[in-house]
């Protein structure tokens, strides 16, 4: 399953499993007033989702 951001059209996955650096534990994506984060369903730690199809957003900007 994933999930699409309106700002970029980026498709991300809600889930990672086992991709937190803190303790190894699963990633559930989540958005809020603030943006868009992984947060590690183990520990709590929150995470910035890295920032993944910028060259096709330039290329469509480009474009336009």
């Amino acid at each position: 399953m994933t999930t699409t951001t309106d700002a970029t059209k980026v498709t991300r996955p809600k889930f990672i499993l086992k991709a937190c650096p803190r303790c190894r534990g699963d990633l559930k994506f989540r958005s809020d007033y603030f943006g868009d984060y992984y947060d590690c369903l183990q520990c709590g730690a929150e995470l910035e989702p890295p920032v993944t199809g910028m060259s096709e957003l330039k290329e469509t900007r480009q474009a336009a």
